[in-house]
């Protein structure tokens, strides 16, 4: 190749390099978090207060007024609300419904109870279970369940020692030692979980429907 068009091509060759350094696309930026990111990681924090639907029952059967209570709510402002039912009697065929609502402040105040004894159960030692009366002819048990974008958390107790225990993602933790240990007073998560039920006028509703208001 002649000097003179060996310059030329060499030119050529700078110029191209130059406009594919231009024309090459940026590296694309790191993805940044989007609202829904945001709301998904509220859920996670704060399971009960984020739920789309709230399904409560409570059950009592032994002397006396047997009863079973159940409730659907959904979220609608500061309350959560929906319908109750509530059946009378050891059959429990005595059944009538109201409208019920709970604030979002009792299920706030029941998810950083829950999140509390979840973090005191990991570090607790082992009770000694002889501690736990005699059991007697009461069959209670209950039920609290938190279903909406962090999945479905459930709180509950299946016996007269009303030990509530966190059912989640295919686990089950006790949150809660038996409450007859408690010399006569109940458990922080369990005024907690209480509270849910005494809000949405579950014990006078019991006590007329049984005649005892």
């Amino acid at each position: 190749m002649r000097p003179r068009h060996a310059a030329r091509a060499a030119l050529l060759l700078t110029a191209l390099a130059a406009c594919g350094d231009r024309a090459a696309p940026a590296a694309p930026a790191a993805p940044r978090n989007t609202p829904g990111d945001h709301a998904a990681a509220g859920a996670d924090r704060d399971p009960l207060l984020s739920a789309e639907r709230i399904e409560l029952n409570d059950v009592w059967v032994g002397l006396g007024c047997s009863h079973e209570f159940t409730a659907t709510l959904t979220p609608h402002g500061a309350v959560f609300t929906g319908e109750g039912a509530l059946a009378i009697g050891y059959q429990r065929d005595a059944k009538a419904t109201k409208p019920v609502s709970v604030p979002r402040a009792t299920i706030a105040a029941l998810q950083t109870a829950m999140a509390a004894a979840h973090a005191a159960m990991a570090q607790a030692e082992p009770t000694d279970r002889t501690m736990v009366s005699s059991w007697t002819d009461d069959y209670p048990s209950g039920s609290m369940t938190f279903t909406g974008p962090a999945g479905v958390h459930r709180l509950e107790f299946t016996e007269q020692h009303r030990m509530l225990q966190w059912v989640h993602d295919g686990k089950t933790e006790p949150l809660d030692r038996p409450q007859d240990i408690f010399d006569g007073k109940s458990s922080a998560i369990w005024d907690a979980y209480s509270a849910v039920l005494d809000a949405a006028g579950l014990r006078p509703w019991i006590d007329q429907a049984c005649g005892r208001d």
